[in-house]
């Protein structure tokens, strides 16, 4: 079947503040497999993909953090808007962010879980509220490194640290 979706990706920008991921010198597995269980997001056709890219990952080293329990999502909605306030383009009136926005928001800000900030489909409008940022400040982000676009790099990255938001 057909898709209306239009692929409008575009390379992201240097910048000279980005510190640069470094792999150890350490043997790589042969392979990394997928983790069982992981909790697949579905933006649908919205173009929040990476509000949605950057909670999958999260929801992923959560998850290997509490192994027995899968844990709450953690909200696409807020960290999709958030992407849209940090990004390198103006207001937050358009569909779509970059990779480094969401960073950024995250960064700045952390997120609250789903159940606090729900992901409702187009939804217009949407900000913080007192809540949703208290409790985004209890999962914040530390340290975040740009990948160099070297295979070896990523493979290394994903062993590592467990999950890269591309």
């Amino acid at each position: 079947a057909g898709t209306s979706r239009q692929l409008t990706a575009v390379r992201d920008f240097p910048d000279i503040r980005d510190r640069f991921y470094e792999p150890p010198i350490l043997p790589l597995a042969p392979s990394l497999l997928p983790p069982p269980d992981l909790l697949i997001l579905d933006q649908g056709d919205e173009g929040a993909c990476t509000g949605f890219a950057t909670a999958g990952a999260l929801n992923l080293l959560r998850q290997r953090k509490v192994p027995l329990a899968a844990p709450d999502s953690v909200s696409p909605r807020m960290l999709y808007e958030m992407a849209k306030l940090h990004d390198e383009w103006a207001g937050s009136q358009y569909e779509g962010s970059s990779v480094r926005g969401a960073i950024k928001g995250f960064f700045h800000n952390g997120v609250c879980l789903e159940r606090a900030a729900p992901y409702i489909a187009n939804q217009a409008n949407w900000s913080l509220d007192i809540a949703q940022a208290k409790e985004a400040r209890s999962t914040i982000l530390g340290a975040y490194y740009r990948l160099r676009p070297i295979l070896v790099d990523y493979h290394a990255a994903l062993q590592q640290a467990g999950a890269i938001v591309v």
